[in-house]
């Protein structure tokens, strides 16, 4: 997987921003999110989970992952059609985004 510029993708294939990864490690990406068509309902639940980590209300996060995850976010790299499915994904208020390219077991 390209270390560049990615589009965030759901299920459908549906663009919802540009991702410029700055750094990896294994798995883990890390970078940032310019938000182009990105939903306010997906927004809405990004900042909720940000709260709740910040103010460490974990118990209430499994909620809010799941309806992410119902998302099938996925990545692909400019001029490509093939996605990789991501997981753990989080996009801070300030568009920081983290996400892992293999899924963990729960």
């Amino acid at each position: 997987m390209s270390t560049g510029t990615l589009l965030l993708v759901d299920k459908e294939l549906r663009s919802l921003g540009k991702i410029t990864i700055e750094r990896s490690r294994g798995d883990l990406r890390v970078g940032r999110f310019e938000p182009q068509d990105f939903p306010n309902e997906l927004r809405a639940l990004c900042d909720e989970y940000q709260d709740l980590v910040e103010s460490q209300v974990f118990a209430a996060l499994d909620r809010i992952e799941l309806e992410l995850e119902a998302v099938g976010f996925g990545v692909l790299e400019e001029g490509s059609g093939v996605r990789t499915p991501i997981a753990d994904l989080q996009i801070t208020r300030d568009n920081r985004i983290s996400y892992r390219t293999s899924a963990i077991v729960r």
